[in-house]
């Protein structure tokens, strides 16, 4: 992994697929990973952390549109991983979901998708609401949308 010399204020995302034997090249080069789509891959995320003394965010990659061609956990796989995320990892921030849309031309073509995936929001919110009350890790804990659409101001005013 390489980076330019900008200043130090400047944080790096690592949006797309990652690999878990990848981990390691990245952990302490980004300040969030947007695509975990696996517990195998947030364990490795926590491990390598752990190891750099760093406690990681994160977002939940949500394959909405459950293309084949596209990485990302269903709906209904999205809880029993926050919960094995939340009870397991240590050195990761779980922030929020990244929902994944198929390309569409016209952004009003997608919408049916995120307004799917109210679910995964709502179950979402009711875990981290539980978590927060049960817990005294409310500084782990937070909640931000984040989707992906081709079009950046659709995308603005769906996350508003």
């Amino acid at each position: 992994v390489q980076t330019c010399a900008l200043p130090i204020y400047v944080k790096w995302h690592m949006i797309g697929h990652l690999q878990t034997n990848k981990v390691k090249y990245i952990i302490d080069k980004v300040s969030m990973i947007h695509s975990v789509d696996s517990y195998k891959l947030a364990a490795e995320i926590d491990k390598r952390a752990g190891a750099k003394g760093i406690t990681m965010d994160i977002l939940l990659q949500v394959n909405s549109a459950q293309e084949e061609s596209k990485f990302g956990i269903t709906t209904a796989e999205t809880e029993e991983l926050i919960h094995e995320i939340l009870e397991n990892c240590e050195n990761i921030r779980l922030r929020g979901l990244m929902c994944v849309a198929p390309f569409a031309e016209d952004p009003e073509d997608i919408k049916v998708y995120f307004d799917g995936d109210q679910d995964a929001k709502e179950v979402f919110a009711e875990v981290i609401a539980q978590k927060i009350r049960d817990t005294k890790t409310k500084d782990k804990l937070a909640i931000m949308k984040d989707k992906q659409y081709n079009d950046y101001e659709f995308s603005n005013l769906k996350s508003a």
